[in-house]
């Protein structure tokens, strides 16, 4: 039985994050000024003020009048900066056998960064064979990623703005506040706004998965401090049963049809130049996908927890690993780049792209 403390966590968790998502008016085009001086918008208090102060809104190409915040101010947390590490066989008595990790692999350095500490921070900056790199993750469309922190030979921290794009995180860094779309890593808005973050490789794994590989090499990120912050439960979701609605209610923008073929919660997978998607439920079906003109494979593997499930990760569905690898030249399958998000969110940014389903369609 759980402890009355923990009930309370869990109390508050239900309560503070399965509210609505505000529209935050930001007015399309307008200097943060003009935004600013709109004194009757509730959102725009002394604290947002602040936090978007040296933003430079006059330098964008996306609509300000989308971006909402799915979070109170108190609940935006910073994201973590040079984590510290466990042994993977400490991992076995914190983390469900299936739990997601996001992998990275940089020469022999090895880490682990477990979706259960990213689901609240979203953002982690790390260093990894020596390459200054942040892992990302967005619980609103399912989206993660890792980019290079270096952009045109500077390296800068990031850290999760509070702020919502058609349901894509924007990453802010900490040196010109310009924001970036977590799912793409395309400049948004700021000074930095024509510059793109560079994708590195991760992997999407289980815990099982890393321990079978890494038990002896890698390194699994430790649990970050929590002091003072109630609402943060490790290893519970704060968007329990998300996957089950119908349409997001952290998606604003143009309206994405759905048909008895796919939902809005299908997962699709892209990658490169993402002229196609493919479904998780296709590749399951067939267990492996061969683009071969690419000598590009994308592999089923069963064993991983959704984290849109059940309010506690360990025991949410399995909806399985992908693997997208490339053949190199000496004929070895190597892990490429790759997009794994909700089809809500793979089409609005790339609207009428073909996806593979159940059957082959393009949705319109």
């Amino acid at each position: 039985m759980l402890e009355l403390s923990m009930m309370n966590r869990i109390l508050h968790v239900l309560t503070r994050f399965h509210l609505s998502c505000v529209v935050m008016l930001l007015l399309l085009m307008m200097p943060l000024q003009n935004i600013i001086a709109q004194q009757e918008d509730a959102f725009l208090n002394d604290e947002w003020k602040a936090r978007l102060a040296e933003t430079d809104f006059t330098r964008t190409d996306i609509a300000l009048n989308l971006l909402i915040s799915p979070l109170r101010m108190e609940e935006i947390l910073d994201g973590v900066s040079n984590p510290e590490f466990i042994n993977p066989v400490e991992g076995e008595v914190i983390h469900g056998t299936k739990e997601p990790m996001i992998l990275v692999k940089i020469g022999d350095d090895v880490r682990a960064y477990p979706i259960r500490y990213l689901l609240w921070f979203r953002v982690i900056n790390d260093v990894v064979g020596n390459q200054p790199i942040m892992v990302t993750y967005n619980p609103y469309n399912s989206a993660f990623a890792v980019y290079s922190r270096v952009v045109d030979g500077v390296t800068y921290q990031f850290t999760d703005s509070g702020l919502l794009y058609k349901a894509s995180i924007l990453l802010q860094d900490d040196t010109t506040n310009s924001l970036f779309l977590q799912n793409n890593g395309l400049g948004a808005v700021g000074a930095l706004n024509d510059k793109n973050l560079t994708v590195l490789t991760s992997e999407y794994v289980s815990f099982d998965n890393f321990y079978r590989r890494y038990a002896e090499t890698g390194k699994l990120m430790k649990a970050p401090d929590i002091t003072d912050k109630d609402w943060v439960i490790f290893g519970a979701t704060p968007l329990t049963a998300y996957e089950s609605n119908t349409i997001s209610q952290y998606y604003i923008g143009k309206n994405i049809p759905v048909s008895d073929k796919i939902r809005h919660f299908d997962e699709i997978i892209s990658y490169g130049q993402r002229k196609s998607g493919w479904s998780t439920n296709y590749i399951r079906n067939r267990g492996e996908v061969r683009i071969n003109n690419e000598r590009v494979r994308i592999r089923w593997e069963a064993g991983l927890n959704s984290v849109h499930d059940t309010f506690y990760i360990s025991q949410g569905r399995d909806i399985g690993m992908v693997h997208v690898e490339q053949q190199n030249s000496q004929g070895r399958w190597q892990p490429i780049p790759f997009y794994r998000e909700f089809m809500f969110s793979q089409q609005s940014f790339l609207p009428g792209r073909r996806v593979f389903h159940d059957t082959s369609l393009t949705i319109n």
